[in-house]
């Protein structure tokens, strides 16, 4: 009996110990994923998400970079905005538009569009957003 009671002391102690190690690991990952959502939002801190543009099934690169052209030449009418790169963002369905990714030559650029959009001078469907991380979004929407 003396034996049993000794183990199943051993095996709590072990157990107490397992549960501090988990709390640490779990201390540690919170810590390391808002790192990783600071990192995210740095990287994606020059983008801006584009919605409402039609799309098209064989849309090019270059058709896709001139409708974003016109539609944030129309939003900062003072000059033209220069961008890096568009990516529509999924796969094409039809009758449905996917979101565009629009990377800018620089802050100032992305600035520009995104003070002139606060105004509010996206015409509807188009609209802007800021590109954020999935869980900062999610947080966002509750």
């Amino acid at each position: 009996m003396r034996n049993t009671n000794t183990a199943v002391t051993a095996v709590q102690k072990n157990v107490e110990g397992i549960n501090t190690d988990m709390e640490r690991i779990h201390k540690r990952l919170d810590a390391m994923n808002l790192d990783r959502e600071q990192v995210e939002m740095e990287v994606r801190k020059i983008n801006l998400v584009v919605a409402g543009i039609v799309d098209e099934e064989k849309e090019t690169d270059t058709l896709l970079r001139s409708k974003v052209q016109n539609l944030l030449n129309s939003i900062v009418t003072t000059e033209n905005v220069n961008i890096d790169t568009v990516t529509r963002l999924g796969k094409f369905r039809p009758h449905h538009t996917r979101f565009i990714l629009v990377r800018f030559a620089s802050m100032r650029e992305r600035n520009l569009v995104w003070d002139a959009n606060i105004k509010k001078k996206t015409t509807p469907p188009a609209y802007i957003n800021e590109d954020l991380p999935y869980s900062l979004r999610r947080t966002l929407n509750e």
